[in-house]
């Protein structure tokens, strides 16, 4: 789950797949001919990617995740297999990824609030 702080780089570059249902429009016409097709919403992942991009995170990015727990990438990617070999196409590895991925519109305002009272307690801080 991307914060609201974090998402403007990796929106641009997922933007079509978003916006548009790129992910579903490509599902009907590969299913034809035997291509299964799936979107993965992994958690933070212990990759050398999340250490770098750990090195610039805002502090408001830092206080969101820092009760979200850390996968391996062995972890995730055992998981992206399995929701492959059976056939899924949304694959959410953990409750909370499921959650957002199968409930996020219902979610998003509670979530919302949420990362605004921590943005707000972050800046407070900062300030004093």
């Amino acid at each position: 789950m991307l914060t609201k702080y974090e998402r403007d780089g990796h929106e641009k570059k997922n933007k079509g797949m978003k916006q548009d249902g790129s992910h579903d429009k490509m599902r009907e016409p590969l299913a034809i001919v035997g291509i299964g097709v799936s979107i993965v919403y992994p958690p933070d992942t212990d990759t050398p990617q999340l250490v770098e991009e750990s090195k610039t995170k805002p502090e408001e990015t830092k206080a969101m995740t820092a009760s979200a727990k850390m996968w391996s990438a062995e972890d995730v990617a055992a998981k992206i297999v399995k929701g492959i070999d059976k056939g899924k196409f949304a694959i959410a590895p953990g409750w909370e990824m499921a959650a957002l991925a199968h409930f996020g519109s219902t979610l998003r305002p509670m979530v919302h609030s949420g990362w605004d009272k921590i943005v707000t307690k972050v800046r407070k801080a900062r300030e004093q």
